[in-house]
Parts: C-alpha cells; structure tokens; sequence
C-alpha cells in the first residue's frame, strides 16, 4: 500500500502536467528520428509524407508506428520496412514519443529536457488470478538532449544539471529546505529550465 501512494505521490506531476504544449521554442517537427542526432537537430530521418499504412499514405505517424509493420517510402521511391527498436522517437500532432522496448512513450514536458514515463502492461503468470486493475510498470526517465543522456528523474539529477547549467534556478530550487517540497516541484522546474534554455534548431 506504502509503495502504491509513493508511486501516486511521485507520478503525480504528470497527470497534472500532461497538458503541457511545447510552447516558447520547444517544438518538434512531425515525422519519425532514427537517431537521437536527429531528435537534437530537429531534423526528421522520415517525413510523415513517407508514411505508408496499409499500402496508402498516411501523416497519422501515431498510428503508423502502432500498426502491424512499418513501411514507408524511401529516398529512392522504393517501399522499405524498418524494425520497430530502430525508431528512436517520432512526433504525431506536435507530441513527441520515445520509443523504449518497441512501446511508444509520451514526453509530456518537453525541451533540453524532456520528461516522459515509460509505461509497460505488468504480465501475470496463467496461474495467477485475473486482476480487475489495471497493472503496469511505470520508470520516469528525464532526456537530456543537449547532452543526449537519458537520466533518472530525480532531485539529484535535476541539481547537477541546474549547478552546471543554471545557477540562478538552482540557488532558487535548492532554498526548499524540503525534500519532499523539492519533489512537489521538480516537474515545474524542468519546465522553467526549458523556457528559459529554449531548443535550438541547427541551420540546414
């Protein structure tokens, strides 16, 4: 029971947070990033005018990647398929999402760091009696893409980054003398790190 209030408590922000846009410079372009290289040049390895769903075009990239196979076209005008652990992210309507162990994962706070929830259905043993709860396993991760890490979302990570990279935010985040206030505002705090460290796309 402790452990599913800590899990509440901590995983809160997002729900709260899940409305965040990006907004203030933070946006990325719709289509599909092989490479984290990509995803920090905002640079699409696919357009979504690629995309083939069912043998038909499609700009859906969402329902692209969730579909049976990946198709699209290619450079050449040829139809190629890609494995799903190749995608390393895509953006859909403006929403970015990593992809981790084949599953798609929503980045709601997005910018030099973004914040996302990889989210797994928990499988349960044939012997095991069927729950009525919805079971899965939650890891937030933050992503840094200046330095193209993927990090642990915690106070701890974000102090290091704000010390070397915003001492202003971090004498501000460090005068919570409470961890648990600290906590309470780590989600706001990466968002005014990007407001004010806003993306910066690489000229073409």
């Amino acid at each position: 029971m402790k452990r599913i209030v800590f899990t509440v408590a901590f995983l809160l922000p997002t729900l709260l947070y899940s409305q965040y846009s990006t907004k203030n410079g933070n946006s990325f372009p719709n289509g599909v990033y092989l490479h984290l290289k990509d995803l920090q040049e905002l640079t699409p390895s696919i357009q979504t005018s690629q995309l083939l769903v069912h043998g038909e075009k499609s700009s859906n990239v969402k329902k692209w990647f969730r579909g049976d196979s990946l198709f699209f076209i290619n450079e050449i005008k040829m139809k190629q398929s890609l494995p799903y652990d190749s995608v390393y992210a895509f953006v859909d309507d403006g929403l970015l999402y990593i992809q981790r162990k084949g599953y798609d994962h929503k980045v709601t706070v997005a910018g030099q760091l973004c914040y996302f929830v990889e989210s797994y259905p928990i499988r349960r043993a044939a012997s095991t009696p069927v729950s009525t709860e919805k079971n899965t396993e939650t890891i937030p991760h933050l992503l840094d893409l200046q330095e193209g890490e993927l990090l642990e979302y915690s106070v701890a990570t974000l102090e290091t980054i704000l010390i070397l990279r915003d001492e202003e935010l971090y004498q501000e985040f460090i005068g919570f003398k409470s961890p648990k206030k600290q906590r309470q505002m780590l989600i706001r705090f990466v968002e005014r790190f990007n407001e004010r460290h806003p993306l910066i796309k690489i000229s073409q």
